[in-house]
């Protein structure tokens, strides 16, 4: 629901007023003072831009005046403000002093991300930019819970409080050793030192992993430590084994598969026909990655397939990411492990949105959930000791041992995830 507010301080509100203590005033109120300052906040919802701030009370020219003098201009003002694709959610507050437009600021603000503010201050008839800043803080949290009957890990973890992403979390960590789709089961326990951010005093997201505990029916135990390898993060056991593979599981966040590798009823054809990889089900847009390091052999339409990427990996492996709404890659060009290559997206022989991921090994097709592959990069050796000095430390709090320290300070630039 729409909402005209005045501007307290409180979760949906932006950042405190600069200067002074100004007198506020209700919207139809008829103040005494001849300049009273008035400061509104609302969500845009459905409406222009323009017509949000006269209906919330702003005189039109002071409104029509801050949209000509910021909009993006191609030429003239690239880093203006695009109007035309501002969010439904996003938050305006603006301050006047009589009917002087003062400030404006836009707040685009979701529950799992950090808040973005700019204010734009007037100066004479121009208007400045500048971002908000918001007072941070990090603290290290022990998330710790258990898939109950008829759950999920997701739903486990939700009933927690926490937000899903944290599943996707566990997923980078032991996704080399499980597959979550096919594996989670009832009973399965989980716990996970990861820091909390707070922005003004609220959690608004997660910083960093810095280890997991997973006890699964099916594989046992699992510990993970994550730690800076190279450009990226390599996960380790509590003995400094690598928990990595050279492929990834899957090539996207944990979401929905839709149809399995194997014979099927082909939806479109109405026959049976072998579905030669495995179909995830997420929205258009959706980012996919490449699940292993390797060269971009096709990048453009493939007919049935649609948008369609195949990369050439080592040990005679191919992948192959179809009906892609978006590319991101060229042909010729080299990719990492985890990149983002394109969308999901719904084209070609395709009844709705999702991927169609394929895989090949030495030219045959091979069902990609159920494939062995070679362990990734280990641990440095000038790093082995200093690692184990941090999991000396840092395992008794990942099983609840000892009460948790709102910062780890046992970690080094040597040994961070």
């Amino acid at each position: 629901m729409i909402a005209s507010l005045l501007f307290f301080a409180s979760i949906q509100a932006p950042a405190s007023v600069d200067g002074g203590s100004p007198t506020l005033v209700d919207a139809g109120e008829q103040p005494n003072a001849v300049a009273a300052v008035r400061l509104k906040s609302f969500q845009l919802g459905k409406r222009t831009f323009v017509d949000a701030l006269v209906t919330e009370g702003l005189e039109y020219g002071e409104a029509e005046q801050f949209y000509l003098a910021t909009r993006r201009l191609k030429k003239e003002r690239p880093d203006g403000v695009n109007f035309r694709n501002l969010s439904d959610q996003l938050w305006v507050s603006f301050r006047t002093t009589g009917a002087r437009l003062d400030w404006i600021e836009l707040r685009r603000q979701y529950v799992t991300e950090r808040p973005s503010v700019f204010r734009f201050e007037r100066q004479d008839e121009a208007w400045k930019k500048r971002e908000v800043a918001f007072a941070s803080e990090r603290k290290l949290a022990r998330i710790q819970g258990r898939i109950e009957e008829g759950g999920t890990l997701s739903l486990a973890v939700d009933q927690l409080g926490e937000f899903p992403t944290l599943v996707n979390e566990f997923d980078r960590l032991f996704g080399w050793q499980m597959d979550f789709y096919r594996q989670q089961r009832v009973g399965d326990e989980f716990a996970m030192l990861v820091e909390k951010i707070y922005i003004d005093g609220v959690f608004r997201e997660y910083g960093r992993v810095l280890s997991g505990l997973y006890k699964s029916r099916v594989h046992g135990p699992l510990l993970g430590f994550k730690m800076k390898q190279g450009p990226g993060f390599g996960v380790f056991d509590e003995k400094g084994r690598t928990m990595e593979r050279a492929f990834l599981r899957n090539p996207m966040e944990l979401t929905r598969i839709t149809s399995s590798y194997g014979m099927r009823f082909h939806p479109v054809l109405g026959k049976r026909k072998k579905h030669n990889g495995v179909d995830y089900g997420a929205p258009t847009g959706t980012p996919v990655w490449s699940v292993a390091k390797g060269r971009v052999t096709h990048a453009g339409w493939a007919g049935a397939s649609g948008k369609l990427v195949v990369i050439a990996h080592s040990n005679g492996y191919v992948t192959i990411y179809a009906h892609l709404s978006r590319i991101h890659v060229a042909k010729g060009q080299w990719v990492g492990q985890r990149q983002v290559i394109g969308r999901v997206g719904t084209t070609g022989r395709s009844t709705g949105p999702h991927l169609h991921f394929g895989m090949k090994k030495n030219g045959r097709y091979v069902d990609p959930l159920r494939q062995k592959f070679p362990k990734g990069a280990p641990l440095k050796p000038a790093l082995r000791k200093p690692f184990l000095a941090r999991v000396a430390r840092e395992l008794p709090f990942l099983r609840g041992e000892v009460d948790l320290p709102d910062q780890p300070e046992w970690l080094t630039s040597g040994t961070s995830p």
